[in-house]
């Protein structure tokens, strides 16, 4: 806990048990804005090896990697979500902002700690 230790007990018991941002490989949020080659990949037990590389590169542009990558993400309340084309809120996201990157598929954003929206 780098800002508080308020969640301490809760983060503590989601890395045990797996849960939440410790599902899956994720870059701490203070990182987040400085992430480079260098950056840590935070997450499970089994952090998959491509992490890093689909975490760092996947959204380091401001346009997407790849004209077939047409998967949109945001940050809303504090977390990642990803749409498809089609979804009710894809044509009203932009790629034009950091914290709005692109993916080419639904793995790499859940690989990057992007959820699919509930509705």
């Amino acid at each position: 806990m780098k800002y508080s230790d308020r969640y301490g007990f809760d983060e503590k018991w989601a890395r045990v048990l797996h849960t939440g941002f410790w599902s899956g490989a994720f870059i701490a949020p203070w990182d987040w804005r400085s992430r480079n080659k260098q950056t840590v990949i935070l997450g499970s037990i089994l952090v998959p090896v491509t992490a890093q590389k689909l975490l760092l590169d996947g959204v380091s542009s401001l346009e997407a990697p790849d004209p077939d990558c047409t998967i949109k993400a945001g940050v809303h309340n504090g977390e990642c979500i990803y749409h498809r084309t089609g979804d009710r809120w894809y044509a009203k996201m932009k790629m034009d902002k950091p914290d709005r990157p692109g993916f080419c598929s639904e793995e790499e954003a859940e690989a990057a700690g992007c959820r699919a929206p509930k509705r």
